[in-house]
């Protein structure tokens, strides 16, 4: 099975007249003249099979695209496939290894569209001889019993080429309109008045206002054009790469603008369509003289995976300019990783070496969306980044997402939250910034209160690994050896978390972090962090973990002296949950036990009804009833993986509050405190079946209202 196959790309010739390569005075100089363009092709044909020969190449087939002759040259058809047959033969190729199709210099002007006459010169050399060439209006059956005439397929099928006709409708002229008709033939005659050199003028100049050059391709053409694909034989192993040959473009290969009717395919978006459709890979044209190699897109059923189709323009020599007089085109990477490679061949000089530029290549791996294969976002901006991720994880629900944020600049500081973050209501962004800074650190703490009775923070994994093992310590120590540049820290230990029938595990969803040590300039390292989750709610969750990854990047960065990378999010169940930040805010009790106790002391003293006016007391009851509210938020929205209910902090607060208040155990808020630790509690140690959550959101409906209604903020009121 071959693994790349060669082509020769040959367009536009127009084999009629003098080639003017040099800048002759004097005609009169014996023996000193220009070549003819038929020439000038058999040296070019010549010295192409010199340069395939010396470097031992082999040659598929030859591609022509297009106007041998020009304007309608007679013997133009058949100089253009003498000269491929002489100069190719040793290569094994004859008539039935050139695909051929005609350009609109090679039909018979003023003919009628699917007329014998109009393809006549065509046909009787390239149709007569058995090139491949293009289903022709007119000329073929409208349900041809064999459509092998009109494709040329490998012998292990690996490759198939179709030529298409443009040109049925070029050089055509038009009907007159239906108010003139009666008096059209007359016009000229009755505008000269005699003169029979104007009247001759005035007729010309009549005819040319109903002469169109149009590129059209019929109906009956695109589909008998589908059959033929269908027709065509497949291969063993990976994908056809399947080619188009026409005359006319796709898509204007350069900025020079041609102000004419019908400049480019009449019907071209119905043809884009069935190129896609048939699945084509690469489209071939000539007709503008100039060079082009890029990919145009087309619309598919998923906008995130739109049909590509790469697009060789291909040029020619002309007076005075004899770059791109042909291409070299190979197919490489076949059959699983194909891709097209186009060297680009200059007219030659006698005896000189030809000149071939380096090879440039495009990809032919179809762009197609495999059913669940991950989903990748990427970028630069966060906010964008966010509100991307968001949508994808909406549509791609329990799925694999991979998200990227490549930062725009490599300095130092923490994740801001998204611009789009849902906010509670009356939060300042001071202090929603406070809160996910604070979050992330006590997310990362070496020791938590809860380190026994809920599995999930990551500081004592990440950092105690066992009890003994300190991960990021061994991240610094590997990456800071050459050469190493990579290291990986695990969040999940077996014997600590897996039981055997899995019903009771209980791990954190962020499972393992690698990280990489990349040079970006010399001697100049950046520090890149791929976070892998088992599950990852991005609607709340995700801009958390984006911001724990940077704090623990940035204190890598910091021990490596490296700039600050990209950080990547690799999830297997994708999540959006449209809830509110009481879901995330929720541990803020159990992170004050471990970051800020005196806060918990402070709120009880508050509560106990010494308010002293501090502005500090008065924060701490605004953060306290909208933790409330987070709280009760959190009961009633749909469940997700891990959801934090706070136990420890608000006992401590109950145990603080009973000693300073007056009343005691006997007081009211006491009271209501203890009943919202027991729900939680209950709920914590319970299965968290739907009877169990529905019975824990019904008691913190009634206590959480209760208790924001004994706060001292709302006595006062």
């Amino acid at each position: 099975m071959a693994s790349e196959a060669r082509f020769l790309v040959l367009t536009d010739l127009h084999l009629a007249g003098t080639l003017k390569r040099d800048e002759i005075k004097s005609p009169s100089i014996p023996k000193i003249e220009n070549p003819s363009r038929i020439a000038a092709t058999g040296e070019l044909l010549s010295s192409i099979a010199d340069y395939l020969r010396r470097r031992h190449l082999t040659l598929e087939a030859v591609i022509f695209a297009g106007d041998a002759q020009d304007k309608g040259s007679k013997g133009s058809h058949d100089a253009a496939y003498q000269s491929i047959v002489d100069a190719f033969q040793e290569f094994g190729i004859d008539a039935a290894k050139i695909v051929s199709t005609p350009g609109n210099h090679d039909v018979l002007k003023g003919s009628p569209p699917g007329s014998e006459e109009r393809y006549a010169d065509f046909a009787s050399v390239w149709r007569e001889k058995g090139c491949v060439v293009p289903w022709i209006d007119g000329l073929d059956p409208q349900k041809p019993s064999d459509t092998v005439r009109h494709r040329l397929v490998a012998d292990d099928a690996q490759w198939a080429i179709y030529p298409l006709n443009t040109s049925n409708w070029s050089q055509v002229r038009a009907n007159v309109p239906k108010d003139l008709a009666t008096i059209w033939d007359e016009l000229p005659k009755k505008m000269a008045q005699g003169n029979g050199i104007l009247e001759e003028q005035v007729k010309a100049a009549l005819g040319r206002l109903l002469d169109y050059d149009m590129a059209n391709i019929s109906n009956d053409q695109l589909k008998l054009f589908r059959q033929t694909v269908d027709d065509t034989p497949q291969p063993t192993a990976g994908s056809q790469v399947r080619l188009a040959v026409m005359h006319h473009h796709l898509r204007s290969p350069s900025f020079r603008v041609e102000y004419k009717p019908f400049e480019g395919i009449a019907n071209l978006e119905q043809l884009r369509s069935v190129l896609k459709e048939t699945n084509v890979a690469a489209a071939i044209h000539g007709h503008k003289h100039e060079h082009n190699f890029r990919y145009e897109y087309v619309q598919s059923s998923d906008p995130d995976f739109p049909h590509r189709i790469a697009v060789v323009s291909a040029g020619t020599f002309q007076d005075g300019a004899v770059h791109d007089a042909a291409l070299l085109l190979t197919l490489k990477g076949l059959p699983y990783t194909p891709e097209i490679s186009v060297e680009r061949i200059d007219l030659p000089r006698m005896a000189l070496d030809l000149t071939v530029s380096a090879p440039v290549s495009l990809t032919l791996v179809g762009m197609r969306n495999v059913e669940g294969a991950p989903v990748i976002v990427q970028g630069s901006n966060l906010d964008e980044l966010y509100a991307r991720a968001v949508k994808k994880a909406k549509s791609h629900i329990g799925e694999t997402l991979i998200v990227h944020y490549d930062p725009s600049d490599t300095g130092k500081g923490s994740l801001k939250l998204p611009s789009q973050y849902p906010r509670s209501n009356g939060v300042t962004e001071e202090e929603m910034q406070n809160w996910l800074e604070d979050l992330v650190q006590w997310w990362q703490l070496e020791r938590s209160s809860r380190d026994n009775d809920f599995p999930y923070p990551h500081g004592s994994r990440l950092r105690l690994f066992g009890g003994k093992l300190n991960q990021i310590d061994r991240i610094v120590k590997l990456l800071d050896q050459e050469p190493s540049s990579r290291a990986l820290a695990v969040l999940v230990d077996p014997l600590r978390d897996f039981d055997r029938n899995g019903e009771d595990e209980a791990f954190p969803s962020f499972t393992m972090m690698q990280v990489r040590k990349r040079e970006t300039l010399r001697h100049t390292f950046s520090i890149d962090v791929i976070g892998f989750y088992r599950a990852q709610e991005f609607s709340q969750w995700w801009p958390v973990n984006m911001a724990e990854l940077r704090l623990l990047q940035s204190e890598l960065a910091d021990q490596l002296k490296a700039n600050l990378g990209t950080i990547t999010t690799v999830t297997t169940d994708a999540r959006f949950k449209p809830q509110g930040p009481g879901q995330v805010a929720v541990p803020v009790f159990d992170r004050w036990v471990d970051q800020s106790p005196e806060k918990l002391f402070m709120l009880a003293l508050t509560l106990s009804g010494d308010t002293r006016g501090e502005p500090f007391q008065e924060s701490l009851l605004r953060e306290w009833v909208r933790s409330l509210n987070d709280i009760k938020e959190a009961s009633s929205a749909a469940d997700i993986d891990g959801l934090l209910i706070p136990a420890e902090g608000l006992k401590t607060l109950v145990t603080y509050l009973s000693m300073i208040d007056r009343q005691g155990e006997k007081s009211p808020l006491v009271q209501q405190l203890r009943s919202l630790v027991t729900a939680n509690q209950t709920y914590q140690q319970s299965r968290k079946l739907a009877a169990h959550r529905e019975a824990w959101s019904g008691s913190i409906a009634t206590i959480v209202p209760s208790i924001i209604a004994l706060t001292p903020v709302n006595r006062n009121r």
